[in-house]
């Protein structure tokens, strides 16, 4: 694990103070995750479960809403990637939270920032947005096409990046 031990927890049993001063990835959203809806809760973009992704202080941005098919079968949902800083420490840390309209967004979205093909088509979109590398704190939201809750491909959709919050 690339010189670190991973440490598994379920979310009931620890408080966020325990992930300080450590890289820390969740699975979740803020319907039914404390952990998530603090993390997202000063980012631009939160997860409505099962609804959509849409702006967290603006009614104009774009809603990235789920979409049912035929007989109301689930085609396409967004993943949203959020990126955080962890608290200053002389070692940096990284938060990353993987959400979703549904489970198959949230799969999307982690398998999206699993894939070097796709880490490289978002280091491009970075460089268009005037970025070296990758920022301190950003979005991105994945769109995936589904059958149901079964994802059956994702792509990009959209990256935001901003000042991150001081305190989660």
């Amino acid at each position: 694990a690339a010189g670190c031990t991973p440490r598994i927890f379920l979310e009931l049993s620890i408080t966020l103070s325990m992930l300080r001063r450590s890289n820390v990835v969740i699975l979740g959203a803020p319907d039914y995750s404390a952990a998530v809806a603090r993390y997202q809760q000063n980012c631009p973009w939160r997860v409505n479960y099962l609804e959509a992704i849409v702006g967290s202080h603006d009614d104009k941005e774009p809603r990235y809403a789920m979409k049912l098919g035929q007989q109301q079968r689930i085609t396409e949902v967004f993943g949203l990637i959020t990126v955080l800083p962890g608290e200053a420490a002389a070692i940096p840390h990284k938060v990353i939270v993987f959400s979703g309209v549904n489970s198959a967004g949230a799969q999307a979205a982690s398998e999206f920032f699993s894939s070097p093909e796709h880490l490289l088509e978002l280091k491009r979109e970075f460089k268009k947005a005037g970025y070296d590398g990758f920022p301190p704190a950003y979005q991105v939201v994945v769109r995936a096409r589904t059958e149901d809750s079964i994802l059956l491909n994702y792509s990009y959709e959209a990256l935001k990046t901003f000042q991150p919050p001081q305190v989660y």
